[in-house]
């Protein structure tokens, strides 16, 4: 199904929301485990998944503690 969002924000939210209530909960749909590498196996196809989606939240972690240090 495509969705179309009205904003980032919306669609973060939503995407989020699938995440949390399918995959991360243990009676969700495609659940197999909470960290990334484990929800890689039922969410993605692309084996590496987890390890990119790691990258970005270290760079986004990282630009956090730089605006309050």
């Amino acid at each position: 199904k495509t969705e179309w969002f009205s904003s980032k924000e919306e669609c973060i939210l939503v995407v989020a929301k699938c995440l949390s209530e399918n995959y991360l909960v243990a009676d969700g749909k495609y659940y197999n485990g909470t960290t990334l590498q484990e929800v890689n196996k039922r969410y993605a196809s692309d084996e590496s998944w987890y390890l990119k989606v790691n990258n970005v939240m270290e760079v986004i972690a990282a630009k956090i503690l730089l605006q309050e240090g």
